[in-house]
């Protein structure tokens, strides 16, 4: 009689594939791929894990042959692969990494199931996009080449710039430095009122020590844009 099934042998059967806790044993399986001239880390990492887990599994598959439950270890290594695939590939409505997936997971696949000399416990599949995930949420550069425009980047660089050189030009040639000036004092007022007051939380030591360091840090703003 087949043993039944409870949350918590699930879950062993789960935590068999996908060991956290100790280092990967099969990476020179997936390094003869040529995964290593992958420029995607995301991707890499993931041939990295399909590899390692479906090492686990293997073992674990194997561990007790009187486990009338071991074919969990096929089925949730190849729900996991498929999520995989689904998350990279935007359920394969992002070509360029469609591509990348099909290069660097899908083809060599035949290679590492031969290095691991026996793949007749399991059959795994690799390829097969179901192109469900919804469009507005595809990135625009989701495209042939898988690149960035160099626009964006330059934009905001430009904006940054724009801005420091405005924020310059009103210190240097406008009323702003009185005024910093004026809003320091104002603040350094209204801190010793509230000392004043009776407000025992900050001392007239931090106080004093607050509104010396304000002064030095203004004076010394002051100092370096008068000799720009």
């Amino acid at each position: 009689m087949t043993p039944q099934l409870t949350i918590s042998s699930i879950k062993e059967y789960y935590q068999k594939i996908f060991i956290k806790d100790r280092n990967f044993k099969y990476t020179d399986k997936v390094i003869k791929t040529g995964i290593l001239d992958c420029n995607d880390p995301i991707l890499k990492s993931i041939a990295f894990l399909i590899t390692e887990n479906y090492g686990n599994a293997k073992d674990a598959y194997n561990a007790n042959a009187r486990d009338t439950n071991k074919e969990l270890y096929c089925t949730f290594l190849q729900e996991w692969i498929d999520y995989m695939k689904y998350f990279y590939t935007y359920g394969g409505k992002c070509e360029a990494k469609k591509k990348l997936w099909m290069k660097y997971i899908s083809e060599p696949w035949a290679q590492i199931e031969t290095e691991f000399h026996d793949n007749s416990w399991c059959t795994i599949i690799t390829d097969g996009f179901d192109n469900s995930f919804q469009s507005e949420l595809v990135p625009n550069n989701c495209n042939d080449h898988g690149t960035i425009s160099p626009i964006i980047p330059l934009s905001v660089c430009f904006s940054i710039f724009s801005f420091v050189l405005i924020c310059i030009f009103l210190y240097k040639f406008t009323p702003m430095e009185s005024w910093i000036k004026g809003y320091i004092g104002k603040k350094k007022k209204s801190w010793q009122d509230i000392n004043n007051e009776g407000k025992e939380e900050l001392s007239e030591n931090s106080l004093y020590n607050l509104n010396e360091h304000i002064q030095h840090d203004i004076d010394h703003i002051t100092y370096h844009l008068r000799r720009n």
